[in-house]
C-alpha cells in the first residue's frame, strides 16, 4: 500500500530546511529522501506576491523527476489523482446521519 498527500509545514517532524520560504525562488523544488518516503517542497510560480510552499509526502515516488512543465512528477501525479478525495468530502457534506425529529427537547430543572 502506498500513499501520497500534502503535509503541513508547521509539523515538528518536517526539517526547517524544507519549510524555509525566504531563500527559495519561484518554481524551485527541494527533495528529501528516506528509506521509504519522499518529501517534496515546491514553490509554485503562480504565487507572485506571497511565496507559497507546497509540501507533499509520498511513499511511491523514489526519483527526483521534474516534468517539462517545471513541476515535479509528485505534484503532477497528486493533481491528477486528488479528485477522489474532493468528491468524497463533497458527498459527505451533502448527507447527514442525524435523525429527523419534530419533537422539542424537554426542559428538566
Amino acid at each position: 500500500m502506498s500513499f501520497l498527500g500534502t503535509i503541513k509545514a508547521n509539523k515538528k517532524e518536517v526539517p526547517k530546511e524544507m519549510t524555509d520560504r525566504d531563500n527559495r525562488r519561484l518554481g524551485s523544488t527541494a527533495f528529501l529522501f528516506t528509506k521509504e518516503l519522499t518529501l517534496v517542497a515546491y514553490v509554485p510560480t503562480t504565487s507572485k506576491t506571497k511565496k507559497k510552499l507546497v509540501l507533499l509526502l509520498s511513499s511511491m515516488h523514489t526519483q527526483p523527476t521534474i516534468r517539462n512543465t517545471g513541476k515535479p512528477e509528485v505534484i503532477e501525479f497528486y493533481n491528477a489523482t486528488k479528485g477522489g478525495e474532493d468528491t468524497f468530502d463533497q458527498m459527505c457534506s451533502h448527507y447527514s446521519c442525524a435523525r429527523k425529529t419534530k419533537r422539542w427537547p424537554l426542559c428538566m430543572f
